[in-house]
């Protein structure tokens, strides 16, 4: 079964990222309510994936490392073209970490940010 999209509510992060590894043809991913352990896991899988095109992480918990994590994945992957973190714990500091890859990796042309109020 060749998969496109994966919506990790009803998955484990770890294999959420076992199947971003494994299966090359998921373009679209969406993560909600996880925690720092698991969003790190799956950042982690997204290293070596080459497909994805869309990222939509919801309500997930990012520790200062993860967001280091985080930044450095987008830096190289250049294939993803959309980014969403909505909902999340994160800052002025992270907001701008994250716009600040804008300025390496051209192909994301959609990024919406907004933390918790």
């Amino acid at each position: 079964v060749r998969l496109k999209e994966l919506d990790s509510v009803q998955q484990t992060m770890r294999r959420a990222g076992k199947t971003v590894l494994i299966n090359q043809m998921v373009t679209r991913l969406q993560v909600n309510g996880t925690r720092d352990t698991g969003t790190k896991a799956l950042i982690c899988a997204l290293k070596g994936n080459r497909t994805l095109t869309q990222l939509h992480l919801e309500h997930v918990r990012l520790s200062n490392q993860g967001v280091e994590m985080l930044v450095e994945v987008l830096k190289v992957t250049h294939t993803l073209s959309q980014l969403n973190v909505l909902d999340s714990n994160i800052g002025d500091r992270v907001a701008k970490a994250l716009a600040d890859v804008l300025k390496i990796n051209q192909s994301l042309n959609q990024v919406e940010i907004q933390g918790k109020p």
